[in-house]
């Protein structure tokens, strides 16, 4: 499932590429795309906190758009873009 509305989750992958080492935020607000990779959740960009290669996976590190369950009980989309 879903983390709560505003909280952090974690996605593990293996078919992004051009991700060098580890790719962290530099700041807030957190960006919307990060080392070329953005998340969409049930259609609403979500901040990013880190992307990691770590050759057989990567790992993106995102916060779960705090108005995820604002009027939409689920089921819910999640999309990585790169």
């Amino acid at each position: 499932g879903l983390v709560a509305s505003g909280g952090l989750a974690t996605l593990f992958c293996t078919w992004l590429t051009g991700i060098q080492g580890i790719q962290n935020a530099q700041g807030f607000p957190l960006p919307y795309e990060l080392a070329g990779v953005r998340v969409r959740v049930a259609g609403m960009d979500a901040p990013i906190l880190a992307v990691a290669d770590f050759g057989a996976y990567q790992q993106v590190n995102f916060q779960n758009p705090a108005q995820t369950f604002d009027n939409n009980p689920g089921p819910y989309s999640l999309e990585v873009i790169q």
